[in-house]
């Protein structure tokens, strides 16, 4: 019969090493010829459905001759793609695919998507996943999300999520803020960028985390606790300052004396000036305000919301402003406060 010639011509490839080449002839969707292509046509032109005409050992012996050469990995992964489940022990292969992976060393690409197709195939998830991250496959992150994987990521693997496609995994993890705390996205980057021994690797991941502060502060402030609220920041001066400010001003957890030496030490007057108005000395904010930042108009703002407390702050913003010409000036062109010039002519 042709399956049994199909099979006496696996095993004499395979004794003679070349079964690698016979693999992708191998018929797989039942008789070959006229009776084939009838079957076909009835099947709707997608093969013959059930068992395939050869015994399993043979395509199993097939598969793995694949597995030898990386130039022949991309064959394998189609075949895995293309036959069908029938022809694919996909249990015993996936092992020995794994093995053949580590025994590589640095396993080919498409040797790696063969075993996540393996395990997708299992119904194993995770176990892709892994192997998605370990090749920094940018479609990992589609895959955890459309698996539902991301809340159980951790560690490393959040932090190959992350490298895999920033641009993807920042909006992902910021919306998943309930399950994945930015505590625990945070330490995972920064755990990875310090072990890393790259430098470019590590600029990248610290970068990518600061996206991720400023995505998921948005989408919840009060998930930032008290020692990610003070990472996020550092994060943010390294390399989003312009978000500081608004961070600094509502920033629940932060540690305020920390936070303001730090925006000290790096001229982020703004965020500074917001620091000290939430520690209560909002006389060093206006100074801040006036004389660093030359910032007239949020300094009368900050005057104006904390009339009722402190009638003072208006005569020490006026004090301020009028040891320098410019700021003086700027209080006049702000206005907008009858008692700005009442106050004014007292002082």
């Amino acid at each position: 019969t042709d399956a049994a010639a199909w099979e006496r011509a696996v095993h004499a490839f395979a004794a003679a090493r070349a079964l690698a080449g016979l693999a992708p002839l191998l018929p797989v969707a039942g008789p070959s010829g006229v009776a084939g292509a009838v079957a076909a046509s009835i099947s709707g032109g997608h093969g013959v459905s059930g068992a395939p005409p050869l015994p399993s050992e043979c395509y199993a012996m097939a598969l793995r001759s694949l597995l030898l050469r990386p130039d022949d990995h991309p064959t394998l992964l189609r075949l895995i793609t293309d036959w069908p489940p029938s022809a694919v022990d996909a249990g015993a292969l996936a092992g020995a695919v794994a093995a053949r992976a580590a025994a590589s060393g640095v396993a080919s690409p498409p040797l790696l998507d063969a075993a996540a197709a393996l395990y997708s195939r299992l119904g194993r998830p995770a176990a892709a996943l892994d192997v998605l991250l370990a090749q920094g496959a940018p479609r990992a992150v589609g895959y955890a999300d459309a698996h539902g994987l991301v809340g159980g990521l951790k560690g490393g693997a959040l932090a190959a999520l992350v490298a895999a496609d920033p641009l993807a995994a920042v909006p992902l993890l910021a919306a998943h803020h309930a399950t994945v705390p930015p505590g625990r996205v945070l330490s995972s980057l920064a755990d990875a960028a310090a072990a890393s021994g790259d430098p470019a690797r590590a600029a990248a991941l610290s970068a990518a985390a600061a996206d991720y502060v400023s995505a998921a502060f948005a989408a919840a402030p009060d998930s930032f606790d008290a020692p990610a609220a003070d990472a996020a920041l550092a994060l943010l001066v390294d390399h989003r300052p312009a978000d500081v400010a608004t961070f600094a001003r509502e920033a629940a957890a932060l540690d305020l004396d920390a936070a303001t030496s730090l925006c000290a030490d790096r001229g982020l007057h703004a965020a500074r000036a917001a620091l000290l108005a939430r520690s209560g000395d909002d006389a060093g904010a206006l100074a801040v305000l006036v004389n660093d930042a030359k910032d007239v108009a949020s300094a009368v703002a900050l005057a104006a919301a904390r009339d009722g407390v402190s009638g003072d702050l208006w005569r020490l913003l006026v004090s301020l402003a009028a040891a320098d010409g410019d700021a003086a000036g700027a209080l006049l062109d702000v206005g907008g406060r009858p008692s700005v010039e009442p106050v004014r002519s007292r002082s």
